[in-house]
C-alpha cells in the first residue's frame, strides 16, 4: 500500500471513531424518544358520549395535516402528536423558536412575524427568519398529559399558596401570572380577575396562556397554520409582504372542542421504572430538598 493510501485510511478510522464517540456521548445527554408503545396517558373516567368525544379528538390530536387540509404556509409540524409524542413532552428534533420578547413592554417584533418562527414553509413562500436585532429561545414542547388537572385547580387555590409564601424562609416566592385573554375565551368557573380586568394564566411558556382552549387555538395556529373561528388569520411572514385575509375556517368548531376536551381529560402518565434503583435514590433527593 502506498503512504498516501494508508494515511487516508488512517484519517477514516480517525474520523468514524470520533462520530462514533459523539453520538455516544450524546447519548447521554439527550433523552430518547417516546416510545408510542408506552405512552400510559389515557383517558380519565368518562360516560360513552365522552369516551366518543376523547376518541375523536385523539384522532384529530395525531392526524398529519397537508395543503389540502389547511397546512401553512408556514408551519413548525404537521400535526399535534408530532410535537407531543405519545402525549409527552417534545424532543431536540422538535424545537419550536419564539422571538421579539425581551420584557413586559411587550413584544416590539409582531409586524416581522413574531412570536413564533415557522420553521418550514410550504412551496412558493419564503423561509422566515429572525429580524435583526429580536432575541430568541428555543423551545420544547411540554407534556400534554394531565394538563386538564391543572385547568381545574381553581384561582381561590393558586392564590392561597402564593400567599402562603410570602415570608418562605427559604426565599422560594410564587407568584401567579395575569395576562388579558382574547374574546373568544370564556373565564373559568370561580375565576378572579384583578383589578386591571387580566385573569391568572396557567399554560404556555412563563404561564402567558390562560386555558387549554387558547392554547390550542394558538397551537393550530402557530405551530400549524391552521385557522380557526377564533383565530381566522395565518401567520404572517414580512418577506412575503402578502396578507393574510380571512377565510373559511380550516379546522371547524366541532372538531376544534374534539381535540380541546381531547387534552382536558388525558390522565396524569404513569411513573416508568418506579422500582428501579436510580429512579428510587432520585426520589428520595426529590423529597428531602423540598422539590
Amino acid at each position: 500500500m502506498s503512504k498516501r493510501y494508508l494515511f487516508i485510511l488512517s484519517l477514516f478510522v480517525i474520523t468514524l471513531g470520533v462520530s462514533i464517540a459523539s453520538i455516544t456521548g450524546c447519548s447521554k445527554l439527550v433523552p430518547d424518544m417516546i416510545n408510542p408503545e408506552q405512552s400510559v396517558c389515557g383517558p380519565t373516567d368518562l360516560t360513552t358520549a365522552q369516551t366518543l368525544l376523547f376518541s375523536q379528538g385523539n384522532d384529530q390530536f395525531f392526524a398529519n395535516r397537508t395543503t389540502a387540509t389547511g397546512l401553512g404556509p408556514y408551519y413548525v409540524a404537521t400535526s399535534c402528536g408530532s410535537c407531543h409524542s405519545s402525549d409527552n413532552r417534545g424532543h431536540p428534533f422538535t424545537i419550536l423558536t419564539r422571538f421579539g420578547q425581551t420584557d413586559s413592554t411587550g413584544n416590539k417584533f409582531l409586524a416581522e412575524g413574531a412570536p413564533q418562527l415557522g420553521t418550514f414553509c410550504l412551496p412558493g413562500y419564503t423561509p422566515e427568519q429572525i429580524p435583526a436585532g429580536a432575541t430568541s429561545t428555543k423551545l420544547i414542547a411540554p407534556i400534554t398529559g394531565g394538563v386538564g388537572y391543572l385547568e381545574a385547580v381553581p384561582d381561590s387555590a393558586i392564590i392561597a399558596m402564593a400567599e402562603a409564601n410570602t415570608n418562605n424562609p427559604d426565599g422560594v416566592r410564587g407568584h401567579p401570572n395575569y395576562n388579558t385573554i382574547p374574546a373568544y375565551v370564556t373565564p373559568l368557573p370561580g375565576a378572579i380577575p384583578r383589578s386591571d380586568g387580566k385573569y391568572i394564566c396557567r399554560f404556555g411558556r412563563k404561564g402567558a396562556v390562560y386555558n387549554l382552549f387558547e392554547q390550542t387555538a394558538l397551537a393550530y395556529n402557530r405551530d400549524m397554520g391552521i385557522t380557526s373561528s377564533y383565530m381566522p388569520l395565518n401567520p404572517y411572514n414580512y418577506q412575503d409582504q402578502t396578507a393574510s385575509v380571512a377565510g373559511t375556517p380550516e379546522i371547524d368548531d366541532q372538531t376544534f372542542a374534539s381535540v380541546v376536551f381531547y387534552i382536558q381529560a388525558l390522565q396524569t402518565p404513569l411513573q416508568r421504572n418506579a422500582g428501579d434503583a436510580t429512579v428510587m435514590q432520585g426520589q428520595n433527593v426529590f423529597v428531602n430538598i423540598g422539590c
